[in-house]
């Protein structure tokens, strides 16, 4: 009888670690391929990689094409993508949301740390940062997740999801002041951004908007402008302060010899016969035909 007993303990201990192992590997959901399911929260640029980041049941998604140039080791962002879309779908396994949410930690990490620090490659790395300082908030690391919102703006000063990020930061901290704060510089870098208007709004920002900020570069563009045209004469610009272009010549301005119409060449007088006939010689003249 206790023979049978441990018999059935040990087939009922069993059949608990099978179901435990099958439960543990069916909550670490897919594998590392993207799934279809993943590719319908991802953006499009995540469907031009290679074949082999996508999961039989996603190869319908993929889109032939080279991935964008000014995202190195895009495959790793897309993933982190969908770390985080599926951390955000699992809604109530916590083990799952965490491996996920960690997994997404290491896609950007690796992003950050094996891209150059090149101004061209700026907007895509303030986007990695904002991007990590959300996946950061979410694991309870509000100093890591300013310090990447902060970085984000540093690298995109008009990049409006990181303001977005940094004044929600604030404001769960209960610094509403702070969080006014960033809001206004971020109205002045992105005046035109209903989002950041929206939310100075909302923390207590009176009106009229913060004054927008216009930089340096783009002053020193703005002022080389006619400049910049004239070496490009194909492109037709508006006349600015009287400024004009080679494409355009002034319209005061007299035209050159080249420029100058064709002036209609006199008709000879036909030498023989009449006006309307000169190659009548003794035709009578139209009066009398």
């Amino acid at each position: 009888m206790n023979e049978l007993i441990s018999k059935r303990r040990c087939s009922s201990s069993g059949a608990l670690l099978v179901t435990a192992l099958l439960f543990f590997s069916g909550s670490a959901g897919a594998g590392y391929a993207m799934t279809a399911k993943d590719m319908q929260m991802l953006p499009s640029y995540c469907s031009q990689l290679s074949a082999d980041n996508y999961e039989a049941n996603a190869q319908a998604y993929r889109i032939a094409g080279s991935f964008p140039a000014g995202m190195p080791h895009g495959h790793h962002y897309c993933h982190g993508l969908k770390s985080i879309a599926r951390a955000t779908a699992q809604s109530t396994n916590r083990r799952e949301i965490q491996e996920n949410l960690q997994a997404a930690v290491g896609e950007f990490r690796y992003v950050l740390g094996h891209t150059g620090v090149s101004s061209e490659y700026y907007p895509y790395l303030a986007m990695v940062r904002a991007d990590l300082g959300r996946v950061y908030d979410r694991l309870g690391k509000p100093g890591d997740s300013s310090q990447e919102f902060m970085e984000a703006i540093r690298l995109k000063p008009d990049y409006v999801a990181a303001y977005i990020g940094l004044i929600d930061f604030y404001r769960k901290l209960g610094n509403r002041g702070e969080a006014l704060k960033v809001a206004q510089d971020g109205l002045a870098h992105v005046p035109e951004s209903k989002t950041l208007q929206r939310r100075y709004r909302d923390l207590g920002g009176k009106l009229p908007y913060p004054t927008p900020i216009v930089s340096e570069s783009k002053a020193a563009s703005s002022a080389e402008a006619p400049s910049s045209n004239a070496a490009a004469p194909n492109v037709a610009a508006p006349d600015n302060d009287n400024n004009t272009t080679a494409a355009e010549p002034p319209a005061t301005s007299s035209p050159t010899d080249d420029q100058k119409p064709p002036q209609e060449a006199k008709p000879q007088e036909p030498k023989i016969g009449s006006p309307t006939n000169p190659w009548c010689r003794f035709c009578p003249p139209p009066e009398l035909q």
